[in-house]
């Protein structure tokens, strides 16, 4: 069986000859050099192939993002795109949790340091208030 890609919309980039382009395998590869239609031939195949098939297209690395928390890989523009969110929320985290817990260096001051010298800060004059109206 073969399908054939439809590439007349693109008089451009394809002469008369090669506004054509038939697929006849399950699984195919196009390549070649850059600004030579592979793009816009992958384009097409999803463009007019979707609707009936499962069509996967690897365009380039950039839709492609690392799940390290998943251990797992992230394909395509939409997912490659919540990755990068996701990324972004979990550095938002550390920095978060860098400032809540108690710092492993004493010297350190962020959030949970100041809290705790505010605690301490109230139960000393607690204290003091308590001894005063005692005496």
């Amino acid at each position: 069986m073969s399908i054939k890609i439809d590439l007349s919309k693109h008089p451009d980039k394809f002469t008369a000859n090669s506004q054509e382009f038939v697929i006849e395998k399950k699984v195919n590869f196009v390549f070649g050099k850059n600004g030579t239609g592979k793009t816009t031939i992958a384009d097409e195949i999803s463009i007019q192939l979707s609707d009936q098939y499962d069509v996967c297209i690897f365009k380039d690395f950039d839709g492609v993002v690392e799940n390290a928390r998943l251990d797992a890989v992230a394909l395509g523009t939409e997912n490659a795109e919540i990755q990068r969110k996701i990324d972004s929320v979990d550095a938002e985290i550390l920095v978060i949790e860098q400032e809540t817990k108690q710092p492993e260096d004493k010297n350190t001051e962020n959030l949970f340091t100041k809290a705790a010298a505010a605690q301490k800060k109230a139960g000393d004059t607690s204290r003091t208030i308590t001894a005063f109206f005692t005496r």
